[in-house]
C-alpha cells in the first residue's frame, strides 16, 4: 500500500467515549478522521510526579471497525505520529487542557500500531489475526 505523502491533509481528531483500557485503567477512545477514512485508538494520560504536567500515552491505533484493525507502512506511521503529536501538543483540548495547561508530550505505546502494507488484522482480545 503507497499511502499518498496528503493522506492527512483536512484530517481531524475527536474524543468519542472513556473506556476501560487493556490495563483495567481507563482510557479515552479517539478517531481520527480522514478525507476518506477513519480510525480509532485510545489515549491515556499520565500525571508527572510533580501533579501538574502530564503526558498522553497513545495506543491501539487504526481500528476501522470493532475490533480490527489497518496496518500502516513506515511513512504512513511517521505521518501518523507526527499528525497525533502537533495536534495534541499544539490544539487547546479541553478533554487534556487541566487548569490552562497542555500535554507536555505525547509518548505512543509499544506495539501501538500493527506495521504492514494495509492489511486488516482482528484481535480476539488476546492475539491479532490477519483477514485474508
Amino acid at each position: 500500500m503507497n499511502v499518498p505523502i496528503d493522506f492527512l491533509d483536512g484530517a481531524s481528531l475527536r474524543v468519542v467515549r472513556t473506556i476501560q483500557d487493556d490495563d483495567y485503567g481507563m482510557a479515552d477512545a479517539f478517531e481520527l478522521k480522514t478525507p476518506s477514512e477513519t480510525f480509532g485508538f485510545e489515549v491515556q494520560t499520565e500525571f508527572m510526579s510533580n501533579g501538574n504536567d502530564h503526558v498522553l500515552l497513545i495506543g491501539q491505533f487504526g481500528e476501522v471497525r470493532l475490533l480490527t484493525y489497518k496496518s500502516f507502512n513506515d511513512a504512513a506511521i511517521q505521518a501518523i505520529e507526527e499528525f497525533i503529536e502537533s495536534y495534541f501538543l499544539n490544539h487547546d483540548i479541553d478533554h487534556f487542557t487541566f487548569e490552562s495547561r497542555r500535554p507536555v508530550a505525547v509518548r505512543f505505546k509499544d506495539n501501538w500500531i500493527i506495521r504492514g502494507n494495509g492489511e486488516l488484522y482482528k484481535s480476539d482480545g488476546v492475539r491479532l489475526h490477519r483477514l485474508d
